[in-house]
């Protein structure tokens, strides 16, 4: 699911400036931080109240819902031209660029 923390950032960094942009990506760090203390809590009350298996189809679930919600509420925020095709052959451009210079690849 770290995909959804890599669209929300990219989303909050193509719509908000300045202090704004500070502030929401503060807030986004702090629900980072606690995330990673509230999930294994949440999986043992689930482990308490049913089988393991739940907990697996609880995840798969969650992230059929984050999906869902992206596909339905999130539209394009990226500026049209602030866009590029992409594509396979500039992939492999910008990396071959970018193992060209020495101090990134050391």
């Amino acid at each position: 699911m770290g995909w959804a923390m890599v669209i929300g950032r990219a989303v909050i960094v193509d719509l908000a400036t300045g202090t704004e942009l500070v502030r929401v990506l503060n807030i986004i760090a702090g629900v980072e931080g606690v995330a990673p203390i509230v999930g294994p809590l949440l999986g043992a009350v689930i482990l308490q109240l049913s089988h393991w298996r739940i907990s697996f189809w609880t995840v798969a679930g969650l992230g059929a819902a984050m999906l869902l919600a992206v596909l339905v509420a999130v539209p394009e925020t990226l500026p049209t031209e602030r866009r590029h095709a992409g594509g396979l052959r500039a992939m492999a451009r910008a990396g071959r660029h970018a193992l060209a210079q020495r101090r990134y690849v050391g």
